[in-house]
């Protein structure tokens, strides 16, 4: 007759053991994420930054195309626009701007583009929120870098790594459709032309209504519409040497935003503290709004109308040419 030798804990750390080795071979199979934060490739993981990277896969996935999209999938990063679409705040990690030139510099292939500014109001301009269709990856990184981005990465820096061609030939064609007018298609095209030189073209085109309609005009408002391509050409010199040309067009039509008044709802008396130095004595009371708001879907928007046409504002048009040359020498 044997003898079991087996404890009555010997079935559970079989599993364990079976569960750790399942887990080891999922590890080793994951793929290496190559980030250029510290402006030359390396490991996600042996970066000494931290920094969230984003992938094609995801960024596809996620129809990431702007900050504002990028913000929502990103706890540190806030994303605000003001009533004017020029009027944009980039908050990293709680450092918001404050008056002038953004703290959060935002790059394509490490070229900054928050070279523009807002007078009028906190932050930058158009110029920091592009709207980009041809992405291989974005690195977030939290925290100063103003040693390998300048002086407007004092709170961080976002960089947006632009789809290069390779080898092989390959296509893609993305489509987004949606109420109130909503579409958008992007395409795109990239391979080689010679053994040493390889290309790649893009193109997009989307348009939206916008949720509103202008009570006063009966036309909608907040919508959007524009247009753009680009081209990348790589040509390898040598072994040890590279060079790049990128080049963009956009061309984008924004109308106003659309906006309301919340009329006010009781007359609130002034604390006498408040006198004389900050409010007239001649003002017992403010009109003020109190109780439940009035839902976003039931507001009326009345936007003034251009005296001139009887129709609304024109809203902003943004032209942008963008056009990079980049030499790699090792």
């Amino acid at each position: 007759m044997g003898v079991d030798h087996r404890g009555p804990g010997t079935p559970a750390i079989l599993l364990c053991v079976l569960l750790f080795a399942l887990v080891s071979e999922s590890w080793a199979q994951m793929d290496e994420i190559t980030v250029t934060a510290r402006q030359r490739e390396q490991n996600l993981q042996s970066v000494p930054v931290a920094v969230t990277a984003i992938n094609a896969e995801e960024i596809e996935r996620l129809n990431i195309d702007q900050l504002d999209k990028l913000a929502k999938y990103n706890s540190s990063l806030i994303f605000d626009q003001g009533f004017a679409s020029q009027d944009t705040r980039i908050t990293l990690r709680g450092l918001a701007p404050t008056r002038g030139r953004q703290n959060v510099a935002v790059l394509i292939d490490g070229i900054d583009i928050t070279t523009g500014q807002a007078i009028q109001t906190n932050g930058g301009g158009l110029l920091l929120n592009p709207r980009l269709f041809d992405l291989e990856r974005i690195e977030v990184l939290k925290g100063p870098q103003n040693a390998l981005y300048g002086r407007s990465a004092f709170a961080g820096a976002i960089n947006y790594i632009t789809r290069k061609p390779g080898d092989e030939l390959e296509a893609n064609v993305f489509t987004d459709v949606g109420d109130n007018g909503q579409f958008e298609v992007r395409a795109g095209l990239r391979g080689p032309l010679t053994d040493s030189i390889s290309a790649g073209l893009n193109f997009a085109s989307w348009e939206h209504d916008g949720f509103y309609d202008n009570s006063v005009t009966g036309n909608s408002v907040g919508g959007i519409d524009g247009k753009g391509f680009s081209g990348t050409v790589v040509w390898d010199i040598l072994d040890n040497l590279s060079a790049s040309i990128y080049a963009s067009y956009t061309d984008e039509q924004i109308d106003q935003a659309p906006y309301f008044s919340i009329a006010p709802t009781v007359l609130v008396p002034i604390p006498s503290g408040a006198f004389p130095n900050v409010i007239s004595p001649d003002l017992p009371a403010i009109e003020s709004v109190r109780g439940n708001f009035p839902d976003g879907s039931d507001a009326s928007v009345t936007l003034s109308e251009n005296p001139r046409t009887g129709n609304d504002y024109p809203g902003t048009d943004l032209e942008i040419w963008r056009t990079t040359l980049t030499v790699n020498a090792e």
